[in-house]
């Protein structure tokens, strides 16, 4: 092995989470700082971001954290922001007041309460917020989760979509999305690259068949299926820097754009709905489809229904819910 590979080793074992003892064990080196150098020099010469070089430990995130957009017409937003409130007090939430702010606002404008245009917190409360593509005045909107994770985010998804769909006039349409944030500051470079790498792989035909025709390929400007080029490009730059590099298009079905800002990757094809079950459905499947990418297992899951299947055997989604994605997509074909 030459030194260039040797440093070149040492990155890439770095990339998938091991300690700088365990890499100066298996490659020799006298101690971690000789690891260290060694995978410094090679990002060095390969033009990667210095932090890159530092990824965070792989393994350590229990629940992959999310966070939900539900896009919703015709209704007042007020209405709505009344309605989380009530299903976060029957959940017994610290959270007793829910804002309606403009698009990503940070004060309320609420008109039936008397907040006194509260500043709000993104990150651990729940918002109902002002959206250009649905929204027509008072009306229209789209609900904003706090950030979520496990059992407990997804029981308090679907109170709040129940008692939301409760509201006058509420309604989705064609025009409406369901986008979900995915947590993925606990990966590294390489394994963020995969997840669009398999994305990629996926799309056409694992993922497009659990969407409604109308969100599939190209025929939806907000959710517009990547191109084989800019997935490439994408895959090359993160795995490049850690994060992705120049300007890149947010409104296509994975959104890489998120994560600088967010520490998130969004998927944005789903179609709007109000059903907690297709809901929830949905966000389980996405969590178990980013575990795997970030394992960056050998064994490759197949595409197709077998996918569901085999994330099932691999433990990362429960058979009922394997279940009903299945017979979504069957109804859907």
């Amino acid at each position: 092995m030459t030194t260039n590979q040797l440093h070149q080793q040492a990155w890439q074992f770095r990339q998938i989470g091991l300690s700088w003892a365990e890499i100066a064990m298996r490659l020799g080196f006298r101690g971690e700082s000789g690891a260290r150098t060694a995978a410094n020099r090679y990002a060095e010469s390969q033009g990667f971001a210095h932090d890159y070089v530092h990824p965070p430990q792989a393994g350590r995130r229990k629940n992959r954290t999310f966070g939900t957009e539900l896009e919703f017409i015709d209704a007042k937003r007020d209405d709505v922001a009344v309605a989380i409130e009530q299903a976060l007090a029957s959940l017994g939430s610290a959270q007793t007041h829910v804002a309606v702010v403009e698009y990503h606002g940070k004060t309320c404008i609420r008109r039936n309460c008397n907040c006194g245009g509260i500043r709000i917190n993104g990150k651990k409360e729940w918002r109902v917020e002002r959206d250009g593509s649905v929204s027509n005045g008072e009306h229209g909107g789209e609900i904003v989760s706090p950030i979520l994770r496990g059992k407990e985010g997804l029981k308090v998804l679907t109170a709040v979509i129940k008692h939301a769909k409760m509201v006058d006039d509420i309604a989705v349409d064609r025009r409406c999305g369901l986008h979900v944030h995915l947590g993925t500051s606990d990966m590294t470079g390489l394994q963020r690259a995969n997840v669009v790498r398999q994305w990629w792989k996926h799309q056409i035909e694992t993922i497009d068949p659990m969407i409604v025709k109308r969100r599939r390929n190209r025929e939806n400007q907000y959710c517009f299926r990547p191109s084989d080029d800019e997935f490439n490009n994408w895959i090359q730059a993160i795995e490049r820097s850690g994060r992705g590099a120049g300007y890149q298009e947010r409104t296509r079905s994975l959104n890489v754009t998120s994560f600088p800002k967010y520490g998130t990757l969004e998927v944005r094809q789903h179609e709007g709905s109000l059903n907690a079950t297709k809901v929830c459905a949905w966000v389980q499947f996405l969590v178990a489809f980013f575990d795997h990418a970030k394992a960056m297992e050998h064994d490759e899951v197949p595409v197709g229904l077998a996918a569901l299947d085999a994330l099932q055997q691999l433990g990362r989604i429960d058979v009922e819910t394997v279940t009903y994605l299945k017979q979504r997509t069957v109804a859907l074909a």
